[in-house]
């Protein structure tokens, strides 16, 4: 190895050390500089990548959701590495970031649904995330509870929208983004059934990882039949 190189890998592992305390710590645009960093003096480290499409996602904002961007750098961690398992760790990755994030447009739209294109801008937020859960679902199309979450996902949405949903199917058809995922529960679970009740916990089955997890089924029963949720969130 020439001291050049030395010097190299010697820099290339600090900033990975750096970048890594940065994530842990929750300091996203530090963590990223830190990434592109090492990705000037290696183009194709998977990891760099990897963290940066976690990091971008975590630097979003409810009027500017960095999915697309996200995607973009995890396409690039599972292009560069070697490893078939970086697909399984982006798709989970993927999968918390979603579950995250759906809360904030949900409690946004629900606080402002009265107002000029609330429900145009709900169903954009939606389809960035959903975007984010169809790729992760992609990259892991055996695991459950991702093509669960994107049915949850779907259905909390329509029941959000409540008297709108009519409406707005006629630009954003549910049904149509469905498909994917109930395919994937059945190759999953050949006796699985969709619940036949609308709407549906996405946080409260994304944490239990069942519609039917007891919890769930419990938190149900007890929204139904005490509360009006129109303008409370989990």
């Amino acid at each position: 190895m020439s001291e050049t190189s030395g010097k190299e890998n010697k820099e290339l592992e600090n900033l990975k050390t750096l970048a890594s305390t940065a994530k842990e710590g929750g300091n996203w645009k530090e963590a990223i500089d830190y990434y592109n960093k090492i990705l000037e003096l290696d183009t194709e480290n998977y990891d760099a990548w990897f963290g940066k499409g976690l990091c971008i996602i975590n630097t979003s904002t409810i009027g500017d959701i960095k999915m697309q961007e996200s995607l973009s750098y995890y396409k690039n961690a599972i292009k560069f590495s070697n490893d078939e398992n970086v697909k399984k760790i982006v798709a989970i990755s993927i999968n918390k970031s979603v579950t995250n994030f759906y809360p904030n447009i949900k409690n946004h739209y629900v606080r402002f649904k009265s107002t000029s294109n609330a429900q145009v801008e709900f169903a954009t937020r939606f389809l960035a995330l959903e975007s984010g859960l169809a790729f992760a679902l992609e990259c892991n199309p055996e695991n459950e509870t991702i093509a669960e979450n994107g049915l949850v996902l779907i259905r909390d949405y329509v029941s959000t929208l409540g008297s709108y949903a009519s409406i707005m199917e006629e630009v954003l058809k549910p049904d149509e983004f469905k498909v994917k995922y109930l395919d994937a529960m059945k190759k999953i679970n050949p006796d699985y059934e969709e619940p036949k009740a609308a709407g549906g916990c996405f946080i409260a089955t994304a944490t239990m990882g069942s519609y039917n997890h007891p919890a769930v089924v419990q938190l149900r029963f007890f929204r139904g039949a005490k509360y009006n949720w129109t303008n409370i969130f989990i």
